[in-house]
């Protein structure tokens, strides 16, 4: 069995430093690739690989943004399942990868995810992210599953294609929905994953999420109340409570 671990990076020679030691800290019955994607073309990814002993391969060129990098791994990536864990995030133990392996049954044609702790830059936990029971409903209104907690046989990966580069930040959530048509996600309940919560896609107000998934449910016809009009209705709701919980205290400590 083989686990291509897809790393896209840039400009962040800590955080691939963090995420190339916890791969090579895996352990279990398999064998890994680790395919780093490098985005701003710096001399400091080779060698920071070199130091740490790893054999990633690694593509270092301009790219058009994140999924465009991610769709460079998929296409380099030979393993019977992919994961992908961006530069700064980390496998949540040891025993991560062997722990959705062993989860399994046929490894190739199934996908699934297991939990996150939520870390600051310090490493410091500050949450979980994670569903213990997977529900599509929700997934297609915009509850996250952690993308860096979850896996993908290769077939699977096949079918789905590459991800979608013009939906924006939820193009993770979008390919794990359309994952989730193919057939069910295999759940882990356990840690596989250390996310670190200082990138683009955890800062942005959570009405850009909420309306992300909304153009989501229209290209995947899903539907969270059997309804598009309510759907909508419920955005902009929870669109404007969560806005208001995300940027009030910031705003309260400026006025303080």
């Amino acid at each position: 069995m083989k686990v291509s671990v897809i790393t896209i990076t840039y400009c962040d020679d800590a955080g691939l430093e963090k995420t190339t030691r916890s791969l090579l800290s895996q352990r279990g019955d398999f064998e890994t690739e680790h395919i780093v994607v490098d985005g701003g073309a710096r001399v400091s990814t080779k060698e920071i690989l070199a130091r740490l002993g790893s054999t990633a391969t690694l593509v270092s060129e301009p790219d058009r943004g994140r999924y465009d990098a991610m769709n460079k791994g998929i296409r380099l990536a030979t393993g019977d399942v992919l994961w992908f864990m961006h530069s700064g995030d980390r496998f949540g133990s040891e025993g991560s990868i062997a722990a959705a392996l062993a989860a399994t049954e046929s490894p190739t044609r199934e996908w699934g995810y297991g939990f996150a702790r939520l870390v600051d830059s310090a490493g410091t936990m500050i949450g979980i992210s994670g569903r213990p029971v997977f529900s599509m409903k929700w997934l297609a209104f915009g509850v996250v599953v952690p993308h860096q907690a979850a896996f993908f046989g290769s077939e699977v990966v096949s079918e789905l294609g590459p991800y979608d580069e013009e939906i924006g930040l939820a193009a993770d959530q979008l390919y794990m929905l359309r994952a989730a048509q193919i057939r069910p996600p295999t759940q882990v309940y356990d840690f596989l994953c250390d996310f670190d919560i200082s990138g683009v896609g955890t800062i942005r107000a959570p009405h850009r999420h909420l309306l992300d998934f909304r153009k989501i449910r229209r290209q995947t016809g899903t539907t969270m109340t059997g309804s598009h009009a309510f759907d909508t209705a419920l955005t902009i709701l929870s669109a404007g409570v969560l806005d208001v919980h995300h940027f009030l205290p910031r705003l309260l400590k400026r006025v303080g």
